[in-house]
Order: C-alpha cells, then structure tokens, then sequence
C-alpha cells in the first residue's frame, strides 16, 4: 500500500514538474521573441535616425522620430503586459485543471459514491438525533474497522462525522 502511495506521489510530482517547466519554457521562448523583436525595432529607428541626419531635416523630424520612439516602445510594453497576463491566465487554468483532476471529492460534480457531497444536516445528523435504532445496526464491529480507513480516506467532513457517530455508538 505504502509503496503504491509512494508511486503515486512520485507520478504527480513528475506530471507538475512538467506541465511548470513547459510553461516557463514558452514564457522564456516569448520573452526572448519579444526582445528580438524589440531589437529590431530599435534598429531600424537608429537607421532611420541616421538617414533623417544625413538629409539635416529640421529639429522637427526628429523630435517626431523621438515621439514615434517612445509610443513604440510604450506598444511594446503594452504587448508584454498582455503576454504576461496571458501566461498567467493559461498557469492558473492549468493548475486549476490539475486539481481538478487530481484530488477528486473537493469539487461537486464527481458522481463516485464515496465523494458524494452531503448538505450538513443530512445522515450524520439524523443518525446521531433520531434513530438509536440504526445506532445498533452501524454498530457492527466490521462497519466500524472500516470507518477509520473511511476517515483518512475520504475528503468529506459529513463522512468523518458519520463514522465518530458510530464510534460513539459503540464505545
């Protein structure tokens, strides 16, 4: 049992090692298109700033070449701002969907009977009020061994309560 745990473990650990590292790979992947293209940019400027000296236009031209700079660049941010965003969007619905998928009974929707969500005052409470009755007929020392498995195994609280219930029922 323990080393099929251990297995498991293991397994996930690996899978989100490498869905994060698949993700910091593209982020790195974008990050460094988006210097290129910045370089780029900044190249033909100078060019462009070197062909606007050499006609010695007025000081205009190139206080317009300064603006155009400047909003470019401010675009270029923009952009990265948007990347980023993005990125961040895509991790959390990826996380999102690992836990999802990983640790089933947190979420409703999962139609195993064990993960069964219960509303609060459901069995557990109308064991312990109503029915000393069906106090006995859970007091079966096999249904209570499997109760304490029950507790470490299942994620819902009303399931742990049902088995105290039934433990107190017992003792």
């Amino acid at each position: 049992m323990m080393k099929l745990l251990m297995m498991m473990m293991m397994m996930m650990m690996m899978m989100i090692l490498t869905t994060t590292t698949m993700v910091m790979m593209m982020m790195i992947m974008m990050m460094m298109m988006m210097l290129l293209l910045l370089l780029m940019m900044l190249m033909m400027m100078i060019m462009m700033m070197m062909m606007m000296m050499m006609m010695m236009m007025m000081m205009m031209m190139m206080m317009v070449m300064m603006i155009m700079m400047m909003l470019l660049l401010l675009l270029l941010l923009l952009l990265m701002m948007m990347m980023m965003m993005m990125m961040m969007i895509m991790m959390m619905t990826m996380i999102m969907m690992m836990i999802m998928t990983h640790i089933p009974g947190r979420f409703v929707g999962f139609d195993s009977p064990a993960y069964s969500v219960v509303a609060p005052d459901s069995e557990a409470e109308a064991v312990r009020k109503n029915s000393p009755l069906l106090y006995r007929e859970t007091c079966s020392p096999e249904k209570y061994a499997s109760c304490d498995v029950l507790t470490f195994q299942v994620h819902n609280n009303n399931e742990a309560l049902l088995c105290d219930t039934m433990l107190n029922a017992c003792a």
